[in-house]
């Protein structure tokens, strides 16, 4: 996912259509998304180490550019520059386990709302159960989840595939009881996911 110039994320496929700035930052989450990169982006490559490790373009990228890649410490915040002169801190933490396929979800901070990030999924929540320091941002509170909701456009809402995704979000929402949720693309969601939110108010659903 890409940050706009308020460190809100946008897909990589509206690099274009959202008319960012071509060295917003990156936040990388798996190495699936690399195929994705925008061909006139030209900013830096947020991610751990292990993700660097597993993929020949960031190694390369590394090695021929080394600006370009921004090294993340899982579970540890890191601040991230954006192209206003503003600032964020971005905190990676595991989505999966060790010996499975590396995926990362994010926790950005600013000035005034903490955000929780989610470009790719996974078939379980244990990371979230399990990570303390990530639930210990939770129970401060959460002001949004955004998550890439690409799977739901075009797509048939009775896909099983379609439903075991909402039900993993739905659960998702339920755990970290934000006050709002929302899609890169604001997809209108269903009501059983909004109505896991604390503010009820401010979500925008459909059924």
């Amino acid at each position: 996912m890409l940050l706009n110039n308020f460190g809100e994320p946008v897909s990589l496929e509206e690099f274009a259509e959202k008319h960012l700035d071509r060295k917003s930052p990156l936040l990388l989450s798996s190495t699936k998304l690399l195929n994705n990169f925008p061909e006139d982006w030209c900013g830096t490559v947020y991610t751990t180490r292990r993700i660097i490790n597993e993929s020949k373009e960031l190694l390369l990228l590394k090695s021929t550019s080394p600006y370009r890649i921004g090294e993340l410490e899982e579970n540890k915040p890191t601040v991230v520059h954006l192209p206003e002169d503003s600032h964020i801190t971005v905190t990676a933490f595991p989505w999966t386990k060790e010996k499975e396929e590396p995926k990362l979800i994010f926790l950005i901070k600013d000035e005034y709302l903490t955000r929780i990030c989610i470009d790719t999924f996974t078939k379980t929540l244990n990371s979230i159960i399990s990570n303390d320091i990530l639930r210990g941002f939770i129970k401060e509170g959460i002001d949004v989840v955004h998550f890439n909701d690409k799977f739901a456009m075009g797509s048939n809402p009775k896909d099983p595939k379609i439903q075991h995704t909402w039900s993993s979000l739905h659960l998702l929402t339920y755990l970290i009881r934000p006050k709002k949720i929302c899609g890169f693309s604001e997809t209108t969601l269903p009501k059983y996911i909004t109505q896991c939110c604390s503010k009820l108010d401010i979500n925008k659903c459909a059924y």
